[in-house]
């Protein structure tokens, strides 16, 4: 009988509605914090950031055809370093994506307390968050199909929302004025730079196309346009946004009103506008919490296949889906919410940032050590500059970790100790379980195609 396959459903068009859709966050939940740092330069911050991704993105463009396996940093550390490098590039990438699920979950359950039940506790903040995670453990358990088809139906209403309601709306509503843009640096240059460097947990999320390379059914060498073009797009999402309520209140305002742009909506255009908005938040939500929650098990897939983990991690249901994996994610974001209370959006969001920073540095070094050992494997895009666009993605992970290490909080660090301990329990595990069977447990990481091939130069 022959062994199970991820199914092959993702096309171009699907890919990139899930790549931006996964990168853009609830604007709507986050704007009085993004505010807090800088003001409405937040809109420059967004822009500098995706500059400096851009390197990073061409990286995994060439990565993601040459080793096409569900993955990412898992998959790249590992097949250049050895398999504990592997292990920590895929723990390392599971940390911020992890941190998207439990940042979200708790998103929806501030949405739902903000339009219906002021006086919710935290007690009962928590059971609404459990009921949400089990919902999206039995949909991540069925068809990718289904998935897939809800992930494009928001992402196609938060856009709607942000390009038209937002970016057209707001602006010709009357009450739109550059001087509410003023002052543009509120924090002065430290808090922009700060801004700058924690911004990239609003980026990663193109990472997550390597998750899904087993389940694309399209040319590889498409993976260029789609990366990139998902890292512009969202940028130009959250410039609109921003720019857009910045104009409408000034910056006082703004830091301090929750969901602020429901309440502008709400006092210019009436209370359907308030829940019009809200509804952009809900698809801003679900692209980016489903996206992040199929890409955490196929992270979780990919090591169990690999007796990196268990190895029940590593089998797929009768739907071809593996989801046993979802056990793990589930639990990992139960834990952070948890540990971060009732401060959780500061908190997790610079926790966010660390691990996904730390991850594209592994990719990143990865990248210059599979150019140097092994220059026979086959590219079928070839990223323009070489190993110098490596190095320069190098020094981008540098740049942004300086910065965003200086936002994070002491129980941000206190999480990220804690993760890292259950990730060296759990590496201790399966090692001993290879002690005890070694040709059962043996690690398999995947190898490149060796062929002569030229490449396309993008």
């Amino acid at each position: 009988m022959a062994e199970k396959q991820l199914a092959r459903v993702m096309s171009p068009v699907s890919m990139l509605a899930m790549a931006t859709g996964i990168i853009v966050g609830p604007w709507l939940v986050m704007m009085p914090w993004w505010f807090s740092l800088t003001g409405s330069s937040i809109s420059l911050a967004f822009v500098l950031t995706a500059i400096v991704v851009v390197p990073i993105g061409y990286i995994y463009a060439e990565l993601c055809p040459m080793l096409p396996y569900t993955g990412g940093s898992f998959i790249y550390a590992g097949s250049a370093m050895g398999p504990v490098w592997g292990f920590i590039g895929g723990w390392v990438l599971l940390l911020p994506y992890v941190g998207v699920v439990a940042f979200q979950t708790m998103a929806t359950v501030e949405l739902i307390k903000f339009l219906w039940f002021p006086d919710m506790g935290f007690t009962q903040l928590l059971i609404v968050a459990i009921i949400w995670i089990v919902f999206f453990c039995l949909l991540n358990s069925y068809k990718l199909i289904t998935s897939a088809q809800l992930q494009f139906f928001f992402f196609i209403v938060l856009a709607v929302i942000a390009f038209i309601v937002e970016g057209i709306l707001f602006p010709a509503s009357g009450q739109w004025s550059t001087s509410n843009l003023q002052p543009f640096f509120a924090t002065g240059s430290e808090g922009f730079l700060i801004a700058f460097g924690l911004m990239i947990s609003m980026y990663f999320g193109f990472d997550c196309v390597p998750q899904l390379v087993e389940e694309s059914n399209f040319d590889l060498r498409l993976m260029p346009k789609i990366i990139i073009g998902s890292i512009f797009l969202s940028m130009l999402i959250y410039v609109v946004v921003c720019l857009a309520i910045g104009g409408m209140r000034d910056w006082q305002f703004i830091k301090d009103t929750p969901f602020v742009e429901a309440v502008v909506g709400d006092q210019v255009f009436g209370p359907a506008m308030k829940y019009f908005i809200a509804l952009g938040a809900l698809g801003a939500i679900f692209t980016c919490f489903n996206g992040f929650w199929i890409s955490c098990t196929r992270i979780f897939y990919s090591m169990g296949r690999s007796n990196l983990m268990p190895r029940k991690f590593g089998e797929l249901n009768k739907w071809n889906i593996p989801g046993w994996t979802n056990i793990p994610v589930a639990v990992l974001a139960l834990i952070m919410i948890l540990l971060s209370g009732t401060a959780w959006l500061e908190i997790i969001f610079t926790v966010q940032a660390i691990g996904i920073i730390l991850a594209y540095f592994l990719t990143c070094i990865a990248s210059v050590v599979l150019r140097t050992k092994h220059p026979e494997w086959k590219r079928p895009y070839k990223m323009p500059g070489g190993i110098i666009m490596s190095v320069l993605g190098l020094i981008c992970c540098s740049l942004l970790f300086y910065y965003s290490a200086q936002g994070v909080p002491k129980e941000g660090w206190f999480i990220i100790f804690v993760y890292l301990l259950i990730g060296l329990a759990i590496y201790g595990y399966m090692g001993l379980k290879r002690k005890q069977s070694p040709e059962e447990y043996t690690v398999f990481l995947p190898e490149g195609v060796v062929e002569q091939d030229k490449g396309i130069k993008g």
